[in-house]
């Protein structure tokens, strides 16, 4: 066995590639992507492109015997089905930075394999390998066409309703990504069981314990741009080894029924985008205006200082930029705010709810506002500063004080009866709340504003602990 083997290395060895098709053969394998910030594999890594290649066709032949199927599995990155999905999987797989688990389990015929996982800030993703060798190659046509699989997944024992599934064939396997991108404690065990995969019911679960990497940058850029009836604002941004995700809000029309997408480019390169979508869609009648929420996903690029981000219209089917409202971030180590220590806890439907400690802050926040103001809080709709505008919030903002102390970001109250009357508050680190009220005359105007005393950021922070060990 261990002769044909090394034969077979051997032959993989010798096989000629000319140096001038090498950057060509290693750009496709990485998705052909034409950038360089990322390096692309370098020529260790030849052996491993050959093979896939060879593997792609013995797997596409009629036949192939147990020995070469023994052998393939040894071939570097084929055990990895997180590197062949994105860019950003494919990096974090490659720099060592994936959880291998290599489990496999049998039922009714179906082998099913776990290969390996990866959890940062951004999301978390499990990849699976189900064999197909014992299937005709007319069952496997089948799958392709309609490939069904029943499975749960839970987060110390609770389920996880919220999940993403992608799949394809390569030679006799199907490649599986599952991916959760809800928050979810910096430690857990996580249970996958399938119950049905190619129309065969059955048990198949995998045990896994899983850890964060903590490694994360977030920004706050608190930047707008405004053209006509359209205003494009960045609200938050973080930087993961496996994504850049950014958060965004687009003001239209009201009940538009526009479709947007995201757009960010680096040193005059497109970054390949991992994902994006909508994700609220508020309409604010007393003002005729739609919010746009939409997050992206973006690969990941070390050292990056400045992006520019572009929001773009969708109509048939066709993408149009409207390169008016971009805005570009300075992504500069200074302007990286404070990590916010996330907590996760139970919903008593058992879905996992994010309990964040700025959520937290605004609702004391909120609470103390209401208890200041004469009028009715019921009456009011919360809403971010940049609904009055961009030349109002801008300025607003540029209008803050200067300083390195935490402090619980401006958040505004609209008066949901008389368009025309609302409230913008914040608080600073020793407690200190900053009321103003606004007034829309031809545009929007501060016309009082004071300050009031209130809980201090720290005996907030206390007393979210406290609630949070309390809530187990």
């Amino acid at each position: 066995m261990n002769n044909e083997i090394n034969q077979f290395h051997k032959k993989v060895e010798e096989i000629p590639v000319p140096d001038e098709e090498l950057e060509t053969v290693i750009s496709s394998s990485i998705k052909n992507t034409p950038r360089k910030t990322i390096p692309l594999r370098n020529k260790a890594l030849i052996s491993i492109v050959i093979a896939a290649t060879l593997f792609c066709s013995l797997v596409g032949s009629a036949y192939f015997s147990p020995v070469v199927a023994s052998v393939l599995q040894q071939i570097p990155g084929i055990g990895s089905v997180l590197s062949h999905y994105d860019i950003g999987l494919e990096y974090v797989s490659r720099n060592n930075m994936t959880t291998e688990i290599g489990e496999t389990v049998t039922d009714q015929g179906i082998s099913i394999t776990v290969t390996d996982i990866y959890y940062d800030y951004n999301r978390f993703v499990i990849g699976y390998v189900i064999d197909l060798s014992e299937k005709t190659e007319k069952e496997i046509d089948s799958f392709q066409e309609i490939f069904r699989s029943t499975y749960q997944l839970t987060i110390d024992q609770q389920p996880v309703s919220n999940l993403d599934e992608s799949w394809h064939r390569e030679g006799d396997s199907l490649l599986g990504l599952i991916s959760v991108e809800q928050p979810l404690p910096e430690k857990f065990t996580a249970q996958l069981t399938f119950s049905e995969v190619l129309w065969t019911s059955g048990e198949w679960s995998f045990n896994m314990p899983v850890e964060r990497n903590n490694t994360i940058a977030i920004y706050e850029p608190n930047q707008t741009s405004e053209i006509d009836d359209y205003q494009f604002a960045i609200n938050e941004l973080t930087t993961t080894p496996s994504t850049i995700v950014i958060d965004t809000e687009i003001t239209t029309p009201l009940y538009g029924e526009d479709k947007f997408d995201l757009e960010i480019y680096y040193d005059g390169e497109k970054l390949e985008k991992i994902d994006s979508k909508e994700k609220k869609r508020l309409h604010l009648s007393p003002f005729n205006k739609d919010i746009v929420r939409l997050r992206g996903a973006f690969e990941p690029i070390k050292g990056i200082e400045e992006i520019t981000v572009i929001p773009t219209l969708i109509t048939n089917m066709e993408q149009e930029q409207l390169s008016d409202l971009a805005i570009t971030v300075d992504l500069a180590p200074k302007n990286i705010v404070a990590i916010k220590k996330d907590t996760t806890s139970l919903n008593k439907d058992h879905s996992l709810r994010k309990i964040d400690f700025q959520t937290y802050a605004w609702n004391v926040l909120e609470d103390e506002w209401a208890n200041y103001v004469p009028s009715d809080p019921a009456q009011y709709q919360h809403a971010a500063v940049t609904v009055f505008g961009g030349e109002f919030s801008s300025s607003f903002y540029r209008s803050l004080p200067q300083t390195d102390e935490e402090m619980i970001k401006p958040t505004a109250f609209i008066n949901k009866a008389n368009e025309k009357e609302a409230y913008i508050i914040y608080k600073e680190f020793d407690g200190t709340n900053h009321l103003y009220q606004l007034t829309e005359k031809d545009e929007w105007e501060i016309v009082n504003q004071a300050t009031f005393k209130g809980k201090a950021i720290e005996a907030i922070r206390e007393a979210y602990q406290l609630e949070q060990a309390q809530n187990g």
